[in-house]
């Protein structure tokens, strides 16, 4: 009886620790219109590029192999879809390692989406 006790509250223990670690939960909704944003990366998106991103990838940072600190550098990862996997999509290590908040990770997106226009 005390081995089935055990066992039933592990289960219980268990479903509630994975259903707390879902990502698409409905209480963080969208907090950014796309609509209303100036989709350029010449302004708020350069800043949180910047801001997340240069603490590893700045030519005087050794903690990636590789410098993206200008558009010209985020190009080809823009291009290839690199970007959106590492940095946009859910569970994006580059987004989880720069502390990317929500909002900041949609205006991303939006500019992602938007074609990443420079000016």
């Amino acid at each position: 009886m005390k081995h089935l006790t055990l066992i039933i509250s592990a289960a219980i223990l268990s479903t509630l620790l994975l259903a707390a670690c879902k990502t698409d939960s409905p209480l963080m909704p969208e907090v950014v219109d796309c609509n209303t944003l100036d989709n350029i990366y010449n302004g708020e998106v350069s800043s949180i590029l910047n801001s997340n991103c240069a603490t590893c990838h700045a030519s005087t940072s050794s903690g990636s192999p590789f410098v993206i600190e200008t558009y010209a550098e985020y190009l080809p990862y823009l291009e290839s879809g690199e970007f959106e996997i590492e940095v946009l999509n859910d569970g994006a290590r580059m987004a989880d390692w720069g502390n990317l908040t929500e909002e900041e990770i949609q205006i991303l997106q939006c500019w992602y989406d938007a074609g990443y226009p420079e000016n």
